[in-house]
């Protein structure tokens, strides 16, 4: 939780090694070192390395419990998220759909475990810009969460943002500020104004103004981001990267070429 892997490395390589001298190498107690021991490589984008865990512990839970057991459904959902980053999509919308199908099975459609199946497979669905399928998940995901939360709760923001970018990558650019906007209005009340995921608003919110032309008020949004990220992650963080990027692109609308 720290963003300090190589520590939670050190330590879960510990818990495992004490795990599998107690219980052996197939045991289903080893399996959530696995799962951490995954987590962190994943973090650290070490994918090749990450899949590897997450296929041991998925492979020690099946010869357990089968295939239809919501601890099985974790391990789906670790290696699609693997697959994600590699750009292989159908295959993580393969294990998202198994989580799912074992999910509701389990726990009924208003599950927060349900919610996070919905919420990755309209991840995939936006990268393959199926967008109709990306929305009708990503409300899916909304709609539990306001279940949960009730409609003021920061933990549906993401699924406003979610679809916002829908929508933007359809050109709905109103519909998309709508969205942009809900989360913000919630993350300030929760955060203030300083915050990384006001930020995130921000850029949102920018981008749908340069699609507009509306420029200053795009300039205005992307330095309220950048301000905020520069103030949260110093200057040389990614984030502040896409802030300038987007900053520049701006100015060069404006013809201002030497911004």
């Amino acid at each position: 939780n720290q963003s300090r892997y190589e520590d939670a490395l050190a330590n879960y390589e510990n818990a495992l090694e004490i795990r599998i001298h107690k219980y052996g190498r197939k045991h289903r107690h080893i399996t959530p070192c696995y799962l951490g021991i995954g987590n962190v490589y994943w973090n650290q984008a070490r994918y090749e390395d990450a899949l590897a865990n997450y296929e041991k512990a998925f492979q020690i839970r099946i010869h357990k419990y089968g295939y239809n057991h919501p601890d099985v459904a974790q391990c789906y959902l670790g290696i699609g998220n693997v697959y994600v980053e590699q750009t292989r999509y159908e295959d993580a919308l393969e294990n998202y759909e198994n989580a799912l199908e074992i999910c509701i099975d389990k726990y009924g459609h208003n599950h927060p475990y349900v919610e996070a199946c919905y919420n990755n497979i309209a991840v995939v669905y936006l990268n393959q810009s199926r967008y109709e399928d990306a929305l009708a998940n990503y409300e899916n995901a909304l709609e539990i969460r306001i279940h949960k939360y009730g409609r003021k709760h920061r933990h549906i923001t993401p699924c406003y943002l979610g679809i916002g970018n829908v929508y933007w990558n359809q050109a709905r650019y109103e519909d998309a500020l709508a969205n942009y906007e809900k989360a913000f209005q919630i993350r300030i009340h929760k955060y203030g104004y300083n915050h990384p995921d006001v930020a995130q608003c921000y850029l949102g919110i920018g981008n749908v103004y340069v699609e507009q032309t509306r420029y200053e008020d795009a300039l205005e949004n992307y330095e309220n981001a950048l301000e905020i990220c520069i103030d949260k992650y110093g200057h040389n963080h990614p984030y502040v990267e896409a802030c300038y990027n987007n900053i520049a692109v701006v100015y060069l609308n404006q013809s201002r070429y030497e911004d």
